[in-house]
């Protein structure tokens, strides 16, 4: 059961809300596959995906393919994704998860969470994402504007992504999952942001932190 109480109906009617506020709600990363998407991800961390794409937009010219990338130069991989920040990490990552997914996956991408967290830079919602917008898989990936959201409307308790994430798949179908994820996502950027624009959300008949402030 939900902390505080929640109901499921109530996860459900907010589930709704935000698909009405943000139909076409999906990744924002440019990708033409469960490679790349797994790439950009990465290079998504303490960065913006629109900056993000601007470098996959070079970087995919020459390494689009865990191969390619596999036998590329770390400091050309460097030089390359500089502008997202943290990119000699960021690059020696990559290269270590083209030379695994070569030799050991046959150059596919895993498709099981214990196996995408195996790979250096990847971490549970970088394999969320992975799961669900790259592979069609259920997913559920929390981030900070996931966290942000669900505390600040009450529709969770708790403040670490794994348990967000545990408590929401308990309730939704699974068939919901990405959408969720990916409405709360946007809704955290575009609206329920750090100072929240509460004029224009549709959730403030559920909101605490609207409650709250009245």
């Amino acid at each position: 059961m939900l902390n505080g109480g929640r109901k499921v109906q109530d996860v459900n009617t907010i589930f709704r809300l935000l698909s009405a506020q943000h139909p076409n709600a999906g990744s924002e990363l440019e990708f033409n596959d469960a490679f790349q998407l797994l790439v950009a991800t990465v290079l998504s961390a303490q960065s913006t995906d629109k900056r993000v794409n601007q470098v996959t937009r070079v970087l995919f010219r020459s390494f689009s393919t865990s191969a390619l990338l596999h036998t590329a130069n770390a400091r050309e991989i460097e030089k390359i994704i500089r502008p997202v920040g943290l990119h000699k990490n960021k690059a020696r990552s990559l290269t270590e998860i083209a030379r695994i997914i070569e030799d050991e996956y046959g150059g596919t991408v895993p498709s099981k969470m214990e196996d995408l967290l195996r790979l250096p830079g990847v971490g549970r919602k970088t394999a969320n994402v992975v799961l669900g917008h790259g592979l069609k898989l259920h997913a559920f990936p929390v981030d900070r504007h996931v966290l942000r959201v669900c505390n600040r409307i009450g529709l969770s308790e708790h403040t670490k992504a794994h348990s967000i994430e545990l408590e929401l798949t308990s309730v939704l179908d699974p068939n919901s999952w990405l959408q969720m994820s990916d409405s709360l996502i946007i809704h955290g950027r575009r609206i329920c942001k750090p100072r929240p624009h509460c004029g224009k959300c549709r959730l403030t008949l559920c909101c605490r932190y609207f409650d709250e402030q009245a």
